[in-house]
């Protein structure tokens, strides 16, 4: 499947005279992976800042939330056990884990192991994304422990609700260029980094700061960024 995979991609970047990528990281991984050697020009995915202004926050409240597919290479296993870890000085710690996916059977028997059923709470992907924002809205810190993101949304989702990221600075991870530093911290993927980051960052106010980064990334301003590619 994989070889198959590689054939597919290879013969798409042949076909165009010209490609948009998303980020500067995948722009390097056609270069490098598929030797594309036609213009690649860089255009960011966008978020609906109108839309996630009109949400309210859910009642449901956590301090740290995570959302995404269950999977592997997201490493939602080391985001348990940073819990852990926080759980020895402040025990009363809450972390939602919003998604489904292959691991999650894997990642619930972990927090049963882990004595944690009243700090990790799962829920299943929500009917509609509002839900998601009301939920991240309603929480202090979003964290993407993931080592692979081809661009990584849910950074700038999570910065327009009000909330600073933490994610992992690993080469395949596209979503640590999203990271400043005003808007979230970048960490090795270990629990006790992990961990050290999460608490410093839930004592610390700067959802005004997260905000003001996610409106450079509105649609509105993608859209013009994507004509500009077609007229030239």
């Amino acid at each position: 499947l994989g070889n198959i995979s590689y054939i597919i991609e290879k013969l798409s970047v042949l076909m165009p005279d010209e490609i948009i990528s998303v980020s500067e990281h995948t722009k390097k991984k056609l270069k490098q992976d598929l030797d594309v050697h036609c213009k690649i020009n860089v255009v960011t995915n966008g978020i609906n800042l109108l839309e996630i202004n009109k949400v309210k926050p859910s009642k449901i409240q956590s301090d740290i939330i995570f959302a995404g597919r269950l999977l592997k290479h997201k490493n939602v296993d080391v985001l348990i056990k940073a819990v852990k870890v926080i759980c020895k000085k402040s025990p009363d710690v809450k972390c939602l884990i919003v998604g489904e996916g292959p691991e999650k059977k894997n990642l619930i028997m972990l927090v049963k192991e882990l004595g944690l059923e009243k700090n990790v709470k799962f829920l299943d992907f929500l009917p509609q994304h509002k839900n998601l924002y009301a939920l991240i809205k309603s929480s202090k810190v979003f964290v993407l422990p993931s080592t692979r993101e081809g661009f990584g949304i849910v950074v700038l989702e999570a910065n327009a609700c009000g909330i600073p990221v933490i994610t992992i600075n690993h080469k395949d991870n596209a979503a640590k260029d999203l990271i400043n530093g005003e808007n979230g911290t970048l960490v090795r993927l270990n629990e006790a980094e992990l961990a050290s980051a999460v608490k410093k960052l839930l004592n610390k106010k700067n959802s005004n700061k997260c905000i003001e980064f996610a409106k450079n990334y509105d649609w509105n301003k993608i859209v013009d960024s994507v004509q500009k590619v077609y007229l030239q």
